[in-house]
């Protein structure tokens, strides 16, 4: 029989190391209730490491981190979730005992996709200054320099976001031989 406080002990000990690699102040103090806030240096209001971009993207990466850690997929609840240090112990430890959830959750993700909808934006606005270059070939080179210096930085996204699912996808697959 598996002794569920030990894996609790174990999973919020795994947690915290993967909080603290992505925090700005990694030994900082913080109170476990509210914890994500504290993934930023400056911890208020609430919800605060919402607020910025920079805060948005040290949350994504640490959810990333936390999902490749534990080979579990969080849904789009989960992560809009401001989850307590121990709701999200509890919620890994759910997620990993029931893998349904987190193969529902990876198969919307591969479903909805990385969204090309400014790419596709991109080539057109590229496409009309090509089709209008002649008549001023300056500007419609700028703006097709303009659309391809936007689209590597996007391309480059993309090629990570699939080497992330990727990983994922495989992580989740050896934990749950069922996929």
């Amino acid at each position: 029989m598996v002794d569920v406080s030990t894996d609790l002990a174990e999973t919020r000990s795994r947690v915290l190391a993967v909080f603290r690699r992505h925090r700005e102040t990694p030994d900082a103090e913080f109170q476990p209730n509210r914890f994500l806030d504290y993934l930023r240096k400056n911890p208020e209001p609430p919800g605060a490491f919402r607020d910025s971009f920079a805060g948005l993207r040290r949350y994504n990466r640490f959810i990333d981190d936390l999902q490749l850690e534990f080979g579990v997929c969080f849904s789009l609840a989960d992560f809009e979730t401001n989850h307590s240090l121990e709701s999200i112990v509890h919620r890994i430890a759910y997620l990993v005992a029931n893998p349904r959830g987190s193969r529902r959750s990876l198969a919307n993700q591969r479903r909805v996709g990385f969204g090309f909808g400014p790419l596709i934006v991109l080539l057109l606005l590229g496409s009309a200054a090509m089709y209008f270059g002649p008549r001023a070939p300056a500007v419609a080179l700028g703006i097709v320099g303009a659309c391809g210096l936007i689209a590597i930085p996007y391309a480059i996204a993309f090629f990570r976001w699939r080497r992330y699912v990727s990983a994922l996808t495989t992580k989740i697959c050896s934990n749950d031989p069922q996929i």
